[in-house]
């Protein structure tokens, strides 16, 4: 429930932020990158964030991305992260680089109109 919550004011908060009185019609999909640690590879984005944005911007509008990976630092989805020391770890910006292939797979060819990151 307590997820759905979430999806749904984050929907919402995206929703509010574009719409105006007499806006023209945009054309192009809107991405959700779905990355992150534990918490985020413990979601299942069909259950509860899917249905919303479907539901707010139609199925054929809305492409969803997850990559995420419990466990792992943080470094690993930064490129140019350094040590207290100032020295970069071997392992930055690995997962990063995964996130983005998909990220890239899922958009290729595609018109976007938004990008959306959780």
């Amino acid at each position: 429930m307590f997820r759905r919550i979430i999806a749904s004011m984050i929907v919402l908060s995206f929703v509010t932020m574009g719409v105006e009185a007499d806006e023209k019609v945009v054309q192009g999909k809107h991405l959700f990158i779905l990355s992150g640690q534990s918490n985020m590879a413990g979601l299942n984005p069909k259950v509860s964030f899917v249905p919303t944005v479907v539901a707010a911007f139609g199925k054929e509008n809305v492409i969803v991305v997850k990559s995420a990976q419990g466990g792992q630092p943080i470094r690993k989805w930064y490129k140019e992260w350094k040590d207290a020391d100032g020295k970069p770890a071997k392992s930055s910006g690995e997962l990063y680089a995964v996130l983005m292939k998909q990220v890239n797979s899922a958009i290729k060819g595609q018109s976007l109109q938004s990008v959306t990151f959780v």
